[in-house]
């Protein structure tokens, strides 16, 4: 029961709080602030969630941005791409140059349960990490980094894992610039199909089995 509320009350909650800054920052203060750098903008965008693949929360909203930028279809397959092999430096970072001291860190942030099951189906444990919303996605970087699973697998099952979320983040910002009904319909759609994935999940093999130690 703790899980299945867990899993639905994050993405309302995200929902909500994107929601609640949308109304803060007009879609077009966004625009322009992107949009000073021209015909460089994709690359500035680029950069951004390069360094937003380190930090909490952060690539999550640069998510939704790109979808209120670029349009859902081109943002879906860019932000797909970046999250995917951006996510690589803070896995690298906490495999090969501190692996002891992130361990450290994520423990004391109370993800220590998390931290285990090394010798096991990494592929598997990391898709589940991706697919579902208990820790966010920036964190999850530097915990795969203390798994076995190899370079290749890594990108494999988190650009499969991350595919529901991005769209349905990507479409929030679609929806943030463009409010029409139709948007609105395609995201509420999208919205509790992504929030459904857990209980598909749980017919397969419980999250619990696969995350937890």
């Amino acid at each position: 029961m703790k899980h299945k509320f867990l899993f639905i009350s994050i993405p309302l909650l995200l929902l909500a709080s994107l929601y609640v800054v949308s109304r803060q920052i007009s879609p077009a203060q966004i625009r322009e602030y992107f949009e000073v750098f021209g015909a460089w903008t994709v690359l500035a965008y680029i950069l951004a969630y390069t360094i937003a693949v380190w930090i909490p929360h952060l690539a999550t909203i640069l998510t939704v941005v790109g979808g209120l930028l670029f349009g859902p279809v081109y943002a879906f397959f860019l932000v797909i791409t970046l999250s995917t092999f951006a996510s690589g430096l803070p896995f690298l970072f906490a495999r090969k140059i501190n692996k002891q001291k992130v361990q450290q860190w994520l423990e004391k942030k109370g993800y220590k349960k998390y931290i285990h099951k090394v010798n096991k189906d990494s592929f598997l444990y990391v898709v589940y990490l991706r697919l579902l919303p208990i820790l966010p996605y920036e964190l999850q970087n530097y915990l795969i980094g203390l798994t076995n699973i190899s370079l290749k697998k890594f990108y494999l099952a988190t650009g499969l894992g991350l595919l529901p979320g991005t769209l349905g983040l990507v479409l929030l910002g679609e929806t943030i610039a463009n409010t029409t009904t139709t948007n609105i319909i395609i995201l509420s759609i999208v919205t509790v199909l992504v929030m459904l994935i857990p209980l598909v999940l749980r017919k397969i093999k419980k999250p619990e089995d696969v995350l937890e130690g």
